[in-house]
C-alpha cells in the first residue's frame, strides 16, 4: 500500500531539511535503531520514553498526538502488552549534523495467538543531544493493514473469536 499524503509530505520535509544541514552524512548507529523494538518487546515504557526527546511527539493516525513525555509515556502504556511482539525494519537511515532519519516498516504480531496485528510505515526523526547521544524527535506512524476487533452488543457473548480480514 502507498505511504498517506502526510507520511510522503513529512519524508519529503525531513529530506529536504537534512540535505541542508551542515556535517558530513554519516549512519544512526544500529544499536538506537534496535533499542526502540528492544524496549517495547520487553514491556519496558520507561525504556520506550528514555529514547524520546522531552519535546518529542508522535503522530499516529489511531490516536491524538502525544507531546512530551508523560503522554508519549501514556501512548505507549496503551500499546504494550506482553503477548505482542514489535518488528521494525528500516529501509533508510540519513544522517547530517544533529538530525537524522529512519524510515522502514513494522510489523505487530500477538505471540500468544501466533497473529499478525498490525503493519505499517514509520518515519523517527532523530535529534543528537548531549553530546552523541540520539534521541527521537518525531515519529510518525501509518498503519496499511490491521486485524478486525471482534465487536457484540450483547456483553453476554464470548468475544474471544477472532475476525480477520483475511478472507
Amino acid at each position: 500500500m502507498k505511504p498517506s499524503y502526510g507520511v510522503r509530505l513529512a519524508l519529503s520535509v525531513v529530506a529536504v531539511a537534512l540535505a541542508g544541514c551542515s556535517g558530513g552524512p554519516s549512519d544512526l548507529p544500529i544499536e538506537r535503531l534496535n533499542a526502540f523494538e528492544t524496549a517495547f518487546n520487553m514491556g519496558k515504557v520507561e525504556g520506550c520514553v528514555a529514547l524520546y526527546t522531552d519535546d518529542a511527539e508522535i503522530l499516529a493516525e489511531d490516536s491524538p498526538a502525544a507531546h512530551g513525555s508523560a503522554a508519549i509515556g501514556q501512548f505507549f502504556t496503551n500499546q504494550i502488552e506482553r503477548e505482542i511482539q514489535f518488528d521494525a525494519e528500516p529501509a533508510l537511515s540519513l544522517t547530517s549534523g544533529d538530525l537524522a532519519l529512519d524510515q522502514g516498516t513494522y510489523l505487530v504480531r500477538n505471540v500468544r495467538l501466533g497473529r499478525e496485528v498490525e503493519r505499517g510505515d514509520y518515519l523517527h526523526i532523530w535529534r543528537r543531544v548531549q553530546g552523541d547521544e540520539w534521541r527521537i524527535f518525531r515519529t510518525i506512524l501509518n498503519i496499511t493493514s490491521a486485524q478486525s476487533a471482534a465487536v457484540s452488543v450483547n456483553p453476554s457473548e464470548d468475544q474471544s473469536e477472532d475476525v480477520s480480514d483475511d478472507k
